[in-house]
């Protein structure tokens, strides 16, 4: 069969677009974003977002990299970008098993493939997370990784202090009516339902003073969120049993996210086994805290940033730092 690239990258955009329409699409923030060349490039971004957030965190860094000559490929997590009055009672439909975040991953790293001769796997917060299991699973198909705040198992003990829990409203009595038997709850009109209880904890985005507003979900429970510190775990396991394609972690002392090492465990497996790893770590007093981490507008981080993902991108020789 021959190989048409202008079909294949038609093809992708435009099943995404139907899986998107589908869901119903949360804003037009959340879609999946495709920018190709008319031409396979030398290289290939493929970009994994964060949890509960959506592709537009990369939309400004996949644009300038598509600039400097990438194919970059950001598809909507499973389980994200769906539109809905999520809450407690009604939490997101974010997967509650890592089957469809690892079978997602795998699915576009052999899509991500034909659009250019090498693949560079990154990702932030969670997405960053799944980008490195997909690196370590697939060392001989991925060029490179850029993990930018992944989560680590240690991530989960953290949660009380860059999450808030979200109790169920209970409804209040109605004006006026007739005083119920003496099981009704207090608060409880006679004959309404009492709202469901939460099956698990459920927490809600902390957001940062003069933070741009959540484009995609605010709350998530805490199973949901479990699962990723979980894979944080597999990954570093992972690191400790063979080699992985050249890593640069981007990490920040003021994200407590991250948990106490952030990736100090990961790095020095990869070491050990000679893969090449570098780890900028913002000092603490820069305050980037991991909520703000790509909100560009607040913290004015952007250009250092993608200064530094384009070196990274462009090394011929990599040598450990």
């Amino acid at each position: 069969m021959k190989f048409d690239y202008s079909q294949i990258i038609q093809a992708l955009a435009e099943e995404a677009l139907s899986q998107e329409a589908a869901l119903p699409i949360r804003n037009e923030q959340c879609r999946s974003l495709f920018f190709f060349h008319p031409h396979p490039t030398p290289k290939v971004l493929l970009l994994f977002h964060g949890f509960t957030a959506g592709p537009y965190q990369f939309a400004r860094i996949a644009h300038t990299l598509f600039q400097d000559g990438y194919n970059v490929v950001v598809p909507l997590l499973p389980g994200h970008g769906v539109a809905g009055r999520w809450n407690a009672q009604n939490p997101p439909p974010l997967p509650q098993s890592l089957g469809p975040y690892q079978d997602f991953a795998v699915r576009w790293l052999k899509r991500s493939r034909v659009l250019g001769r090498q693949l560079i796997v990154g990702g932030v917060g969670g997405g960053a997370t799944l980008g490195a299991w997909l690196s370590l699973a697939y060392p001989s198909q991925i060029d490179r990784t850029l993990l930018l705040a992944p989560y680590w198992a240690d991530s989960l003990p953290t949660i009380q202090l860059f999450l808030q829990p979200s109790s169920p409203a209970r409804p209040l009595a109605v004006v006026g009516s007739a005083p119920g038997p003496a099981s009704t709850a207090p608060g409880v009109a006679q004959g309404a339902k009492e709202p469901k209880e939460p099956k698990e904890p459920y927490y809600q985005w902390v957001a940062p003073r003069h933070s741009i507003p959540l484009s995609c979900y605010s709350g998530f429970t805490e199973s949901s969120l479990k699962l990723l510190c979980d894979l944080g775990s597999t990954v570093v396991t992972q690191a400790a049993q063979g080699e992985a394609p050249p890593v640069l972690l981007v990490t920040s002392e003021s994200d407590r996210a991250l948990g106490g090492a952030l990736g100090q465990p990961f790095l020095q497996h990869l070491s050990h086994h000679g893969s090449p790893v570098w780890h900028l770590k913002f000092n603490r007093v820069l305050d980037l805290a991991h909520a703000t981490m790509m909100q560009w507008e607040e913290n004015n981080y952007e250009m250092q940033l993608i200064k530094l993902m384009k070196h990274f991108i462009r090394l011929d020789v990599l040598q450990a730092a």
